[in-house]
């Protein structure tokens, strides 16, 4: 279970301009036992188990801005930062054992994302896309490396039925990027390789 906080502001300009701000606090605690076996010789080994304390906490801020050009065009853009950590403590061991067993570990993401879209009145609509995504950890033994990528999407469609249903075809990751990303940091899932989506939409 996550204990969340969030703040965000929007602002609409009259040059066509939307922005916005949103900042987001994510928490979370939970106590497990860890299975392992007891050992007093001579007498045979008995199951047991091991406090595990867990703390973790994310913070995020997003940045956006969109922008309408004419009748056709808009463009946007977002940048994402995420930073999270993990605590884990177990109890009842020896310094020596807490000391290797115990951890605290932390990720930071960024995330840019950049988007061109064009929308006819006739309810045809395309769009194009990059998303740019680093990732770096600290804490972890054996050190986990960070991930640094660009990905490319395109799609177009129809919108029909009065925009009340709407068809997409659209073609992810043109570049076949393949990525590491730590799960610490909370992210939606990107493609692994090159892509085909379709989608058919209704409104009610």
């Amino acid at each position: 279970e996550f204990e969340t906080f969030g703040l965000a502001l929007d602002q609409k300009f009259r040059t066509g301009t939307y922005a916005s701000i949103a900042a987001e606090r994510l928490s979370s605690s939970a106590r497990r036992s860890v299975g392992a076996f007891d050992l007093q010789f001579p007498n045979p080994a008995t199951p047991s188990g091991i406090p595990d304390d867990l703390e973790f906490e994310e913070r995020t801020l997003t940045l956006s801005l969109n922008q309408i050009l004419g009748r056709y065009w808009s463009l946007g853009a977002s940048y994402r930062l995420t930073d999270a950590d993990l605590s884990e403590h177990f109890r009842g061991l020896t310094p020596a054992l807490t000391s290797q067993m115990n951890r605290d570990v932390e990720a930071t993401l960024h995330q840019v994302r950049l988007e061109a879209t064009f929308n006819h009145r006739c309810g045809f609509f395309a769009q194009a896309s990059a998303v740019w995504t680093q990732q770096s950890n600290r804490g972890y033994s054996p050190d986990i490396p960070g991930d640094d990528f660009w990905q490319f999407n395109a799609y177009m469609g129809y919108r029909f039925l009065k925009r009340h249903a709407d068809v997409r075809l659209g073609l992810l990751n043109l570049g076949d990027t393949h990525y590491r990303l730590n799960p610490l940091t909370l992210h939606a899932e990107l493609p692994r390789e090159r892509t085909l989506a379709a989608r058919l939409q209704f409104y009610f």
